[in-house]
């Protein structure tokens, strides 16, 4: 059985599981946070209380329901944890700082969360989805933070107007994007036999934008390693 897990407020109090597993002829197999509706484009500075709504939602929402779920999956040893991450999860994008940040968290919570529970045949992932044509970031959807700095236009005015441009011409189309994740969830059809990653990337742009950030990293880290390398104690050899 999947649990499509939608949350908004993370001080919900939720019991061990929504609804008693013994309503369903079928046990829990799979938790599938979809994509919520988290006001992505927040330039700074975001106020308190529009930091902790994204948090809530992204974050603290998320692990609610795990914590609800989890004690289940563990009693039955089986299971699937998705939760809903972004290509944001890898950098932090101008403007995007605070909705970013989430993905980030998300990203560390899911590998500890694979690593913790692997044993007991329970699997966790995090789908990182590229731009997909929805009303996410129509009129109405994307909010930005109320208080404007004049100062930071040059930085942030190209980022508004490039995200008014995508607006509708996102490249993935959702129901094959679904597709993918039904079937990278579930371990059939083209996912058949193939090793759930920790993180499911999610569309062509992606796949670009993941490859140009990790070959943008090794060189940073390449052209520093001389330099960052000599920290260690006179005593210690290296293999």
């Amino acid at each position: 059985m999947v649990s499509w897990a939608p949350l908004r407020n993370s001080s919900e109090p939720l019991s061990p599981f929504p609804f008693p597993c013994s309503l369903f002829h079928f046990p829990l197999s799979l938790l599938f946070f979809p994509p919520q509706p988290s006001n992505p484009t927040k330039p700074p500075p975001p106020s308190d209380e529009e930091v902790k709504a994204v948090f809530e939602t992204n974050v603290f929402g998320q692990l609610a329901v795990i914590r609800a779920i989890m004690p289940h999956m563990r009693a039955r040893k089986s299971g699937v944890v998705a939760n809903i991450g972004s290509v944001g999860g890898w950098s932090g994008g101008t403007g995007f700082g605070i909705y970013c940040a989430t993905k980030f968290a998300l990203v560390g919570i899911t590998q500890a969360l694979r690593t913790e529970v692997a044993h007991l045949g329970i699997d966790v992932t995090v789908i990182e989805p590229g731009y997909f044509r929805t009303s996410l970031l129509n009129t109405g959807n994307a909010v930005s933070a109320k208080k404007v700095i004049d100062d930071l236009k040059p930085a942030l005015d190209p980022m508004r107007n490039a995200i008014a441009g995508i607006a509708g011409n996102q490249p993935g189309d959702p129901a094959k994007g679904g597709q993918v994740i039904v079937e990278a969830l579930t371990g059939t059809g083209r996912c058949q036999g193939r090793k759930l990653p920790s993180r499911l990337a999610l569309g062509h742009d992606a796949v670009g934008y993941i490859n140009g950030y990790l070959a943008e990293e090794k060189k940073e880290l390449d052209d520093w390693a001389d330099i960052i390398s000599t920290t260690d104690h006179d005593d210690v050899v290296h293999k």
